[in-house]
């Protein structure tokens, strides 16, 4: 949180429940603050949890960033863009480049975009929890390396896609979506790694 700069401001893709606006609210005082998502029930926890002393304005929205209209009419620019364990749910290398170009496009060219990836090759746990392809009609022909389908049992069962974007890829994200990268760090989880964190800034000559 210390390399978003105060008086930002903020645009929170994947925003869920919006952990991170509690964080900003204790730590650092933003312009404005926009959360989508696509869950409505978590952006009603939002909602609900969003602190009454809040001295900037605060806006959650329905929408579905796998979708290439998602950044229309949005009140762009902003200054930082947050993405935390979203980029992985996006299906195809093609797809999560055009997500990353339209971020680059409501990015203020002095901006920041921070965003997190899951690595389940470090974490025994979600590698216990790797199912086959099957399981949803698919075979391993018919997905991307990297791809893998987990069983989910919180809130429910059931499955989910998540894509370990390895660093020789965020490499090429990067360059195909008019980025470059600023820094790196592994973070979250029982052994601290579960997670790569990274600060992307725009690229002056795309």
């Amino acid at each position: 949180m210390r390399q978003i700069p105060q008086q930002a401001r903020i645009l929170d893709l994947g925003c869920g429940s919006a952990p991170v606006l509690r964080l900003l609210a204790a730590q650092r005082p933003c312009r404005s603050y926009l959360g989508l998502d696509l869950s409505q029930p978590l952006l009603d926890l939002a909602e609900l949890g969003c602190p009454q002393s809040l001295s900037f304005p605060v806006r959650f929205e329905r929408a579905d960033l796998f979708k290439p209209s998602w950044a229309q009419d949005l009140p762009a620019p902003f200054d930082c863009v947050l993405s935390f364990a979203f980029l992985h749910h996006i299906p195809s290398y093609s797809a999560r480049v055009a997500f990353l170009r339209q971020v680059r496009a409501v990015l203020d060219p002095a901006g920041k975009l921070f965003f997190s990836t899951w690595q389940l090759s470090r974490s025994p746990k979600l590698r216990s929890r790797i199912q086959p392809w099957a399981q949803v009609n698919l075979s391993d022909p018919e997905v991307e390396p990297g791809d893998y389908l987990i069983d989910w049992r919180q809130g429910g069962v059931g499955y989910r896609y998540v894509h370990e974007v390895d660093p020789s890829e965020r490499f090429r994200l990067a360059q195909e979506s008019g980025f470059e990268e600023e820094q790196t760090f592994a973070s979250d989880g029982e052994q601290g790694n579960l997670s790569d964190y990274s600060v992307w800034v725009p690229r002056n000559k795309d």
